[in-house]
């Protein structure tokens, strides 16, 4: 049976809290890093773990979907130069920091809309409903015929 993700999360990060606290004066030479050393192979095997989840793999993937959209995105816009846009971020003294700023922006909402898609979709895998399309039903209504 396996544990609920959030006892996985808890575990991921007193591994990673417990490896962190230890200074190098409190370690014994021989078996601090054997210690270390398997602190380090249990946090490895809880981050292994986790992307078993199928749900962080779904938003994991869809995340990396996001990402890769918002880079092409930003790289169209700085290769098409609209009103000047390439001419304005090369011009500064840093062009680094508007592009990267563009980049988050465009990472988050390209990011945040591909891992909310696939959230939504999920219900509608396997039924062949068509994620949540409802069909109209016809209901008959009564007419009078008559003159105008």
């Amino acid at each position: 049976m396996r544990r609920p993700v959030v006892r996985r999360l808890q575990s991921f990060a007193s591994l990673r809290v417990a490896s962190i606290g230890k200074e190098s004066s409190q370690i014994h030479p021989r078996r601090g890093r054997d210690k270390l050393k398997a602190v380090t192979m249990q946090s490895i095997k809880a981050a292994q773990n986790f992307f078993r989840e199928p749900l962080f793999r779904l938003l994991a993937v869809n995340l990396a979907v996001g990402v890769s959209a918002a880079v092409l995105l930003l790289g169209g816009l700085l290769a098409l130069n609209p009103q000047g846009l390439r001419d304005l971020i090369l011009g500064d003294r840093s062009p680094l920091v508007p592009a990267g700023l563009l980049l988050f922006g465009f990472v988050v909402t390209f990011g945040s809309v591909a891992m909310g898609t696939a959230i939504m979709a999920v219900g509608g895998i396997g039924r062949g409903d068509g994620g949540g399309k409802r069909k109209a039903a016809a209901v008959p209504l009564p007419v009078r015929a008559g003159r105008a």
